[in-house]
């Protein structure tokens, strides 16, 4: 399946609560509802690119919809870097189902000091969407 890499983060315990609760409702309300409309919109355009076979790079991924998404339109593998620790479980726990034997890559810290350390990638988006 996927591999992580995990990169030390500073959280405080009160913080970490607030974001497994937070990532939680993210997650509820992108299985009822799907992505925002802002993600939608971002979707609609990357999806305009050739995906089939690309690494797909999503920095800030919150809980990994973008390339949750992208799955579906033929990317052959894809890298999500996320700074919370909440969101880098969900969203590998959602992914791997989707992406199945097809590689993955898990990483959570600072995209901006560890960018040297991962693999190249395609880079179609950045920025928390969801």
């Amino acid at each position: 399946m996927g591999r992580s890499l995990p990169v030390a983060a500073d959280a405080h315990p009160c913080q970490a609560t607030r974001n497994r609760k937070v990532t939680e409702r993210d997650l509820r309300r992108y299985r009822r509802r799907g992505a925002d409309p802002i993600t939608r919109l971002l979707l609609t355009e990357l999806r305009k690119w050739p995906l089939q076979g690309a690494s797909i790079l999503d920095v800030g991924g919150g809980i990994g919809v973008i390339v949750m998404e992208l799955a579906d339109s033929g990317a052959g593998s894809a890298t999500v870097v996320e700074a919370s620790p909440a969101y880098f479980d969900v969203a590998r726990s959602e992914m791997e189902s989707r992406y199945g034997s097809r590689p993955t890559q898990f990483v959570v810290g600072d995209f901006a000091r560890m960018a040297p350390t991962l693999s190249d990638a395609e880079p179609r988006s950045s920025g928390r969407a969801d």
